[in-house]
């Protein structure tokens, strides 16, 4: 896979914005922050890095004891991952928005790739996921 330059990257964002104001999204549903290709790392205390993850991005809305999770361009994720969607509810949390990455572990914790990969497989083909698989899951949040 090659590294888009500035341009590319900039247009390839510029079509993913007018498609999803295109789309009719799922209420409740909010557009992920996307990120933007620098040269220079930003400083400051205002600023948090987190490690980049291998996983499907998903957004989390709690509202109440409702829990809906939704992939990147909004499709409602929310009966692929039981394990996440219940724990979730069971925050102390009225509502929140979380931002973040579903991955799958291997059985010492680490994030996995191939068991992500996996898992996708799985989905797509309507298997039901394992309970192990979704613990693993739901352990990252």
């Amino acid at each position: 896979m090659r590294a888009f330059d500035g341009e590319v990257a900039l247009t390839v964002a510029q079509l993913y914005l007018v498609h999803m104001l295109q789309r009719t999204l799922p209420a409740g549903f909010i557009t992920p922050c996307l990120p933007t290709k620098t040269d220079k790392l930003p400083s400051g205390s205002q600023w948090l890095h987190e490690i980049k993850h291998d996983g499907f991005r998903i957004i989390a809305r709690k509202t109440g004891a409702q829990v809906r999770l939704y992939s990147r361009p909004g499709n409602d994720l929310t009966r692929r991952f039981p394990l996440i969607v219940e724990t979730l509810a069971g925050l102390r949390a009225r509502s929140c928005i979380i931002d973040g990455e579903a991955v799958a572990c291997d059985n010492k914790g680490v994030a996995s790739s191939s068991a992500i990969t996996a898992f996708a497989k799985s989905w797509r083909r309507g298997f039901s996921v394992s309970t192990t698989s979704q613990s693993a899951l739901a352990a990252a949040i």
